[in-house]
């Protein structure tokens, strides 16, 4: 869930995109930015630097988006994160321009565990299931997680399905240390 702040800036900038082909063409280039400004310290400084002049940072952030190959609306989105100091916000940004992206286009992302890794038609079968009881196309986000023993744990939005064998060791010792005890 992206932060509050975020909403004015992806509602402007998803009206002006027009569609979500549109907006999501900004993510990818966005986020080479915002790697790059993880990843450099000097750039990192020279953006919260309130000594450097706002027209030179945004000279900066100018010659980045053209070697990113981003789009006129993302470089004014740039400047607007700018001129507001939200600048250093910018990942909060692009990922909820991708959440608002993923609502449009009706995907849902399913994060599931297993014991073992998924091989290619437990993850199809998975996201298959998923995708008829939501009524959404579905992303899958594997991990591997060997204290589930056995099975997977899907976690989708607030639900959570648990198919894995410790979660049954679990309900079956809840069962047994809940039922009377006869002598």
């Amino acid at each position: 869930m992206a932060a509050k702040f975020t909403r004015p800036y992806v509602e402007a900038t998803a009206q002006v995109a027009g569609g979500a082909e549109a907006l999501e063409a900004l993510v990818a280039p966005l986020a080479e930015i915002v790697a790059a400004m993880r990843t450099n310290d000097d750039l990192r400084r020279a953006l919260a630097n309130p000594a450097l002049p706002r027209d030179r940072k945004a000279a900066l952030l100018d010659s980045l988006a053209s070697r990113v190959g981003l789009s006129a609306l993302g470089t004014n989105l740039l400047r607007a994160l700018l001129g507001n100091r939200r600048i250093a916000h910018l990942g909060e940004v692009v990922t909820a321009i991708g959440e608002r992206v993923d609502v449009e286009r009706k995907i849902a992302e399913a994060r599931v565990r297993s014991a073992v890794a998924l091989d290619e038609a437990t993850s199809a079968s998975v996201r298959e299931s998923l995708e008829k009881a939501t009524g959404k196309k579905i992303r899958l986000r594997a991990e591997v997680d060997p204290s589930l023993l056995g099975g997977f744990v899907v976690q989708l939005g607030s639900s959570t399905y648990d198919a894995s064998l410790a979660g049954r060791l679990r309900k079956a010792r809840a069962a047994l240390s809940s039922a009377p005890r006869t002598q």
